[in-house]
């Protein structure tokens, strides 16, 4: 029988409340996992509102509570920090996307895992209703069809939020999209995002990356960069070491539309339809099976569009459009399989 010196047997003791905390932890829902999964959620979002207009060019963090309903347990009341965030879109939108930040150990009464509790909270951005409504919808379909080419994405979720301010009185009805917790996000797809720039080429996940680089292209979006890290995530997979990218902010893209979007006129876009692939490999026989694999998807893709309630007949049938001149511009460029190569 082994025998425990008094300093040995605190540090075991502690060791196993430490391993028993953390299973415990890991085997409550996320707040994102208490919400997802549903085709719309309602929440309420308290906080100062003109405080985050007026101060919308900083990273000060207002209070605020998060109010939505969890099964059995009926509404519930989350304390959260809350200020805008973003780069180009707390400049000109009416209303700014938000960062929140819920306190870990108010998750922790709740029942809910500590360690995932910061979120991006995609905004309506305009104060038109049916503007802002259609361009986050378009956004937020801009995620699901990414979602039906890898698991390798951002999960996101939509929100119907009531935003309250309890000094004022003001109340503002409108769409979110809320993006999981970054951290959530690489126990799920077992990884670590890379804060780096300039990676060379062959770090990238070889397949993984041509899945994003046709995806920007197919949805018309020209504003990202693998070089500056930019609206893409950089993880680096922990079984191979290489970095697989997963884009995010897509309000730039065609497929969005917004009116702020413009032709970048630095890559020789004269629209913004037009498309520009920015991939890092734009030979030919590379890229062969990724836009045969886009082949298969085609249906699906275009099936996700359709089945996509919250928007119009008409928007769904021109986004399908759009979608399907990309694929006769593939077969421009890389011929159905059997067929020869261009010269």
């Amino acid at each position: 029988m082994r025998k425990w010196s008094l300093t040995g047997l605190i540090a075991f003791l502690f060791a196993l409340a430490a391993f028993q905390a953390g299973f415990s932890q890991s085997s409550k829902p996320s707040l994102f996992q208490t919400l997802n999964g549903k085709d719309m959620v309602d929440v309420t979002l308290e906080l100062p509102l003109d405080s985050i207009q007026s101060s919308r060019q900083t990273n000060e963090y207002y209070p605020g509570v998060w109010v939505f309903k969890v099964p059995g347990k009926g509404k519930v009341r989350l304390p959260v920090k809350v200020r805008a965030r973003g780069k180009f879109r707390r400049k000109v939108c009416d209303f700014p996307p938000l960062k929140l930040k819920f306190p870990k150990s108010a998750l922790e009464e709740q029942g809910l895992r500590r360690k995932y509790n910061e979120y991006k909270l995609v905004t309506h951005c305009m104060s038109d209703r049916l503007l802002g409504w259609e361009l986050l919808l378009r956004e937020m379909l801009a995620y699901q069809l990414y979602q039906e080419l890898t698991e390798y994405s951002y999960r996101v979720q939509l929100v119907r939020i009531t935003y309250r301010d309890p000094a004022s009185g003001k109340r503002l009805k409108r769409l979110g999209v809320l993006l999981e917790d970054k951290e959530e996000l690489e126990d799920r797809l077992d990884g670590e995002v890379c804060d780096c720039m300039g990676l060379p080429a062959e770090q990238f996940h070889p397949t993984l990356e041509k899945v994003t680089s046709l995806f920007q292209f197919m949805i018309g979006n020209t504003d990202w960069s693998y070089l500056m890290n930019r609206n893409v995530e950089l993880l680096r997979d922990h079984k191979t070491g290489k970095i697989i990218p997963i884009p995010y902010d897509f309000d730039f893209s065609a497929f969005v539309n917004a009116p702020y979007a413009r032709p970048s006129s630095d890559l020789g876009q004269t629209t913004l339809r037009q498309r520009i692939y920015l991939g890092l490999d734009t030979e030919y026989e590379s890229l062969r099976s990724v836009i045969s694999y886009f082949r298969t998807k085609r249906e699906a893709l275009l099936q996700r569009i359709y089945r996509f309630k919250w928007l119009s007949e008409p928007t769904r049938n021109a986004l399908a459009a759009y979608l399907l001149e990309c694929y006769e511009q593939l077969e421009t460029v890389v011929p159905v399989e059997g067929l020869p190569l261009p010269e």
